[in-house]
């Protein structure tokens, strides 16, 4: 079976804390990714889920955000907030538009991004954005020679464009994600879009993004942009080099989002009770096999959605408005012990390295290909709910 992905891991240096601004102690954080797409409720500190006028089936899964935001402190996070910003509750997780649609079917690489300091949104900010982008990365690539960014850019060999998703969260506030593109003199590849138009290829496409919830803990600090989730396409030598220009340019730290064994068993449960109309695809566990096992380095269990989503029935009623990790746990043991029965391997002591369903494929090492346009924003609100609970995790 071929690989869904196919980008190489690479390794980054340990995450570190670069704010010198005194920031509140953190309670021990409630771990909110293992009852998402649930909220929690503020009294009795029990996870349950606001009913709808007109609440999603088994297949559609969970496609409305129904939280109650307060209206000031939400925007603050993502950045130059919009007067009276609060969430569309309205707005259905399955609105569509271009930029959604960019990032599926692509596989991406997941990295986690601690605030950006004195970042700014204003279009004269940005325009410098790219031109000292433009001029690292071609310094870069003539070995650290320097020259006058002004003059000597229009001949450069690599040009930053930096672009403002307005509309790619579902929060009413100015700016909810950014997005930067690479573009390469050296490699021009051009596709042609519906209207028969030519647009070129960029060699590298960054977006940074925040997708959270009411409940999650905030760092609500002056002159600090939040957007943890950054996902890249492109080669690893280069997103390297932007990187680094973040960190020394905006104070921040960039590493790349690993996924525990738990954390794939809790993305493959959660979903699994979500098979949308006409998807022909599988729920694939793949697990890596010791070292010590001669002949053998993964095994791949491969089980028909629908069986999938009719044993996740029988953990969990649609009745229930609570998702626990032990309906998970249950859930994953089921299926061990279904493959022990016939091919007597204990899928228990093996790890679990990669998962795929009809709706998202998931590496341990952080690349991520999500299949169904409609749940982007909300594989991304888990995403998002994952690194904060990593980032507070390594700050107590």
């Amino acid at each position: 079976m071929s690989d869904p992905f196919k980008e190489n891991k690479t390794g980054f240096s340990s995450f570190t804390a670069r704010s010198k601004t005194k920031l509140p102690l953190l309670r021990t954080p409630w771990s909110s990714k293992r009852y998402t797409p649930y909220t929690r409720t503020p009294k009795t500190g029990r996870v349950s889920r606001i009913p709808t006028k007109n609440p999603p089936s088994s297949e559609q899964g969970v496609l409305r955000d129904t939280t109650n935001l307060t209206p000031v402190n939400k925007a603050k996070v993502l950045g130059k907030p919009t007067p009276n910003a609060t969430i569309k509750k309205e707005k259905e997780l399955t609105e569509i538009n271009e930029d959604i649609l960019s990032v599926v079917g692509k596989t991406w690489r997941i990295n986690q991004c601690s605030p950006l300091y004195n970042f700014d949104y204003e279009k004269s900010s940005l325009q410098k954005y790219q031109k000292l982008l433009s001029a690292h990365l071609e310094s870069d690539a003539a070995k650290g020679i320097a020259f006058e960014v002004d003059e000597d850019l229009k001949n450069s060999t690599f040009r930053a464009e930096f672009d403002v998703l307005k509309d790619f969260s579902f929060y009413d506030t100015d700016y909810t994600g950014l997005r930067i593109k690479v573009f390469s003199r050296k490699k021009q590849n051009t596709v042609k879009n519906a209207n028969g138009m030519e647009l070129r290829i960029p060699v590298l496409d960054a977006i940074f993004c925040y997708f959270g919830n009411e409940f999650e803990d905030k760092r609500e600090v002056e002159c600090f942009t939040s957007l943890p989730v950054c996902l890249v396409k492109g080669p690893m030598a280069l997103a390297k080099c932007v990187f680094n220009w973040f960190e020394a340019q905006f104070d921040c730290r960039m590493i790349p989002m690993q996924f525990s064994p738990m954390d794939l068993s809790w993305y493959a449960s959660l979903w699994a009770g979500i098979v949308p109309k006409g998807s022909k695809s599988e729920l694939e566990l793949c697990y890596s096999v010791p070292s010590s096992v001669k002949g053998l380095n993964r095994v791949i269990y491969s089980i028909n959605a629908l069986d999938a989503q009719k044993l996740w029935n029988c953990h969990h009623t649609n009745n229930s408005a609570i998702f626990t990790d032990e309906e998970s746990s249950c859930f994953m043991k089921a299926l061990e012990s279904h493959f022990y029965r016939h091919f007597r391997v204990n899928l228990g002591a093996l790890t679990l390295t990669r998962i795929g369903n009809p709706l998202v494929f998931i590496g341990c090492e952080g690349r991520i290909k999500i299949s169904q346009a409609m749940y982007v924003r909300h594989i991304l609100q888990q995403i998002t709910a994952s690194i904060s609970e990593k980032e507070a995790l390594g700050r107590l």
